[in-house]
């Protein structure tokens, strides 16, 4: 799956084409045991990856309104296994349709945006628990500003990682360095 170059929207063709469908079969079944008043069938399936995926970057991409929400990783929509990521997050969404007394979720709109998110974050706390997500643990490198690390704090907390307890934490899955920008200055001298 691609995206457009640099703005983030999807390739709708790409969820429509046979070979991503075939993919999803497996899911579709397992769906058909698991929730089957909800009527899952492949391309249905897709078109809702997709809405899905495009609502992320829209409202939690970098040009979205919500971007202190994490999207979900994108490896995940690869998951077609029957118990991956796509059956977990497909069943949550008809669960959380189910319980709104929701037809059709409609993603574009604003007035349903807040609960959205909700069920985002809440496919996040499910994928997690079988852990197909794992919750970064971030080293604040020793090279930080105290108000650069107190900054770097408050971003992890709000993005749900951990801190790391020390440089041999064996949980670390990202080193924050301090960047430091030098400008170099040229200077011309002209002999007449």
């Amino acid at each position: 799956m691609s995206s457009g170059k640099r703005n983030g929207s999807l390739v709708p063709a790409e969820f429509q084409d046979e070979a991503f469908l075939a993919k999803l079969d497996p899911v579709v079944e397992q769906l058909k045991v698991d929730v089957p008043d909800a009527k899952y069938e492949r391309k249905g399936l897709a078109q809702l990856i997709l809405q899905l995926r495009q609502f992320m970057e829209n409202v939690m991409g970098k040009n979205g309104i919500a971007k202190t929400y994490p999207k979900l990783p994108a490896s995940l929509f690869k998951d077609f296994r029957p118990d991956g990521a796509i059956a977990i997050i497909a069943a949550r969404l008809h669960q959380f349709k189910k319980t709104r007394g929701i037809r059709q979720i409609d993603w574009n709109n604003p007035a349903m945006r807040r609960q959205v998110l909700e069920i985002v974050n809440h496919c996040r706390r499910e994928l997690e628990k079988v852990k197909l997500i794992k919750q970064p643990v971030i080293l604040l490198h020793s090279t930080l500003a105290p108000e650069e690390a107190a900054r770097m704090k408050e971003a992890v907390a709000k993005m749900g990682g951990q801190l790391a307890s020390g440089e041999e934490d064996p949980n670390i899955t990202h080193i924050v360095y301090r960047v430091c920008v030098c400008v170099c200055v040229c200077v011309c001298v002209c002999v007449c």
